[in-house]
């Protein structure tokens, strides 16, 4: 005699398609309880307790194609020898089912020969996923859709899952206005049981905020509050700038919004009724109304300060007093007390107090519309940096890291240090994050401080192609390591060859070669073997090399360079300047003192602070070789961040060089040539090298220069660092007897891209001479640059 389980089951197969999850719990615990109710019913009770009392001879599993048998016996909880028991049966079921692997599981258990009962596990596995597309997502990329859905592909599909995905859409697309859009999915069943999914969207048009209406606003304007919420309406340029869509889910913070702008002037009991929405016949538009309850305006009637430690009288509290602004008889402003409170903070952490607790009560009379205001500081005693671990640096040496640190174990602690060398680090570009944290010592005023550095690739090996609208194509190839063997030296190995110009270089840098006086002393190597024929009256060639040596005068932003280079330089002019200008060989023995004042956020895009420069050179007898000049070099350039991520830039670059031997001239190349994307003393929207003065109507170069520029920078794609830019920029060049005053300096506006790109710096720019061109400058120009720029000349 057998029984089959296929009767107490009903011989069903339990599909879920769009239930959920929770569905599919509800449906197993049915299927157990119809299992129960036929047991105490009766039906098996004899039958049950007939097979209870035999071993188990077999448990097997059918139908199983991806999922391994040992998988599923592992979830079943009978096996063979053991006790028979329906209840373990209907258990090894409920777990098969929550492994999200099967969509049909049915149980039969037959008598064998010897009358034992052999259990059979059938299951239908659900398909996997080959593949998930989307089609008419135009609003809503690719990318920002698949990082909120949570199917992935050589996984089974459950319609949970699809059921989910769809409401993720729906709200993905509501979120950017599009409350009319229609999510549809399509299965693609395949061969070898898998499945693709599409997701099939009809995003339709979305609804648009034609009018937001204020009720209660009787003490600002609606203009004034829409702009606060920062709402926007459909307008004339909706169409390009996709303003106006209604976006429910930022309604909650646009009201946060709202309620702190009237906390801020006073309103301590505005509140904001649940807004309401009139939405047009054909659903395109929508009518916001937003209902305030203002309340009474608050003033201040008394402000109290409670520096604990510190008398009234004391010079202490007078100079914290001096950072409470407000006053009696002001509009309570609540932004207003929470900047005294930064203030007080900063005011003591600063002075080494890293435990500051300024704690504010405010007291509101609402018979008087009135508050008392009152700030009472607590303060631990001064903290001390103690120990400092480096963590993250595998293969960065520790001391190269202590040492762009300005703080050390000791010394009264101070944030302001920590943001210095925490943008000491980030300027070094050895590391993709930098992060700095501190952490007290139980029971004593001391922090300890961790740095935590994640390393980023420094060595560079690239071969490739520039070109710029002077030199036109070149073979740039070049192998650079910025911090060799982890000690912070860099190394670099440079080689351009293209047309009119080549060049050969050699560079090893040591931002610490030793200690003077406590503070680092640089030291930099430089050869070169340069060709130069760019220029149309004149070509030389320059091999030599300098040394340099680099001391910080105030911390990372002022710093004093002293540099000597020799070198030997051969030039050709061309016959007509071969009687003006001298040519041939020439030895040069030159000493430079350079002074620069950096303080740039960043140094490949910064979008604020200066970068300015005063350089003075001298060559001469006394140092040896035969060429004879002093020359003077001054540049500034000033960046200001602005609004939307855009910064303003605004620089002037200024020079002067003399012969210090009256019987000879200066040679051509010593001298000041302006104009072009890649030069020293670049000006846009000429050639390169064009502006100066001439003779023989061949360009000669001039002894003073004079260059200004502003740029109004757009980041286009920021985190490719690829950049837009509006310019401007006037220039030129004088002889020796020739005044600057007035200025006759040439201008050229125009826009230009920049990208900062990993085989090098990518500029294009559009140029308009304003005023007549010269020198064979055409009205317009387009100038484009690829690699690395130009050596100064």
């Amino acid at each position: 005699m057998f029984v089959d389980i296929n009767d107490v089951y009903n011989s069903k197969t339990f599909n879920y398609p769009d239930a959920g999850k929770n569905s599919l719990k509800r449906d197993i615990k049915i299927l157990s309880g119809r299992v129960s109710r036929l047991i105490l019913s009766g039906l098996l009770k004899k039958e049950a307790e007939h097979n209870s009392a035999k071993r188990i001879y077999a448990v097997r599993v059918k139908g199983n194609i991806r999922v391994g048998a040992g998988f599923i016996m592992n979830h079943i909880k009978i096996r063979k020898d053991g006790a028979y028991s329906i209840k373990k049966i209907d258990e090894s079921v409920k777990e098969l089912y929550s492994t999200g692997y099967f969509k049909n599981i049915s149980v039969n258990v037959l008598s064998a020969d010897n009358n034992r009962p052999v259990v059979t596990f059938t299951v239908s596995e659900r398909p996997y996923v080959k593949f998930i597309k989307y089609f008419g997502n135009g609003s809503v990329s690719v990318k920002k859709i698949r990082s909120v859905i949570n199917i992935k592909t050589d996984e089974p599909l459950s319609s949970y899952a699809l059921y989910k995905a769809v409401k993720i859409l729906k709200f993905i697309y509501s979120a950017e206005g599009y409350y009319n859009a229609e999510i549809k999915v399509k299965k693609v069943f395949l061969s070898g049981n898998y499945v693709g999914i599409h997701f099939l969207i009809s995003e339709n048009s979305p609804i648009m905020v034609s009018r937001v209406e204020f009720k209660g606003n009787s003490s600002f304007s609606a203009g004034k509050l829409k702009s606060v919420m920062g709402i926007k309406t459909v307008n004339l340029l909706t169409w390009i700038t996709a303003e106006g869509k209604f976006k429910k889910v930022q309604l909650n913070s646009q009201i946060i919004k709202l309620l702190s702008f009237y906390y801020n002037y006073g309103y301590i009991d505005v509140s904001v009724k649940k807004p309401k929405f009139i939405f047009s016949k054909n659903k395109k538009y929508v009518t916001i109304v937003i209902r305030i309850i203002q309340g009474s305006q608050y003033k201040i009637s008394n402000v109290r300060l409670i520096v604990k430690g510190l008398k009234k009288n004391s010079k202490g509290y007078k100079a914290v007093a001096k950072l409470v602004t407000t006053k009696a008889g002001d509009i309570f402003n609540r932004k207003s007390v929470e900047k005294e409170i930064i203030a007080i903070t900063k005011y003591f952490t600063n002075k080494g107090y890293a435990f500051v607790n300024v704690d504010p009560s405010i007291k509101i009379k609402r018979k008087t519309s009135s508050v008392i205001v009152k700030l009472i500081v607590h303060r631990e005693k001064i903290a001390r940096f103690g120990k400092i671990t480096v963590t993250g640096n595998n293969i960065t040496y520790s001391y190269v890291i202590l040492r762009a640190l300005v703080f050390h174990p000791g010394e009264k602690y101070n944030p302001e240090l920590i943001k210095i060398s925490r943008q000491n680090l980030k300027n070094l570009m050895y590391f993709q994050h930098v992060a700095i944290t501190t952490e007290k010592v139980p029971g004593k005023s001391i922090l300890n401080v961790t740095v935590h550095v994640k390393e980023q690739n420094t060595g560079k090996f690239t071969v490739g192609g520039g070109y710029s609208s002077a030199t036109s194509f070149m073979i740039i190839s070049s192998i650079s390591e910025s911090n060799l063997f982890g000690t912070g030296i860099s190394a670099s190995l440079n080689v351009q060859i293209g047309g009119p110009y080549q060049s050969y270089s050699f560079n090893v840098s040591q931002p610490y070669l030793t200690y003077v006086f406590d503070r680092p002393l640089s030291f930099n190597l430089s050869m070169y073997d340069t060709f130069n024929s760019l220029y149309s009256e004149f070509a030389y060639r320059s091999v030599g090399g300098s040394v340099t040596l680099g001391y910080p005068i105030y911390g990372n932003v002022l710093t004093e360079y002293l540099r000597y280079l020799f070198e030997q330089d051969t030039s050709v002019v061309v016959p007509g300047l071969a009687n003006v200008l001298p040519q041939g060989k020439l030895m040069t023995s030159e000493i430079s003192l350079t002074t620069v004042y950096d303080t740039l956020n960043n140094p490949v895009v910064p979008t604020s602070g200066d970068m300015d420069s005063v350089r003075m050179s001298f060559a001469g007898p006394p140092l040896g070789g035969n060429d004879d000049f002093v020359k003077y070099v001054v540049q500034a350039d000033h960046y200001i961040p602005l609004w939307w991520g855009t910064s303003f830039m605004q620089g002037i670059q200024a020079g002067y060089i003399i012969g210090t031997n009256s019987s000879e001239p200066l040679p051509i190349y010593r001298r000041f040539f302006v104009g072009g994307i890649m030069n020293t003393y670049p000006l846009l929207g000429f050639m390169y090298d064009s502006v100066g003065p001439t003779k023989n109507g061949l360009l000669i170069g001039g002894t003073k220069m004079l260059t200004v520029q502003a740029k109004y920078f757009i980041p286009i794609m920021k985190k490719m660092k690829f950049y837009g830019f509006l310019w401007w920029n006037a220039g030129n060049t004088w002889e020796q007897n020739r005044s600057v005053f007035p200025l006759d300096l040439v201008q050229a506006v125009g826009i230009g891209f920049n990208w900062h790109s990993p085989f090098g710096p990518i500029t294009i720019t559009y140029g308009k001479i304003l005023g007549t061109a010269i020198n064979g400058n055409s009205p317009t120009r387009i100038q484009f640059s690829l690699g690395t720029g130009l050596p100064g000349l």
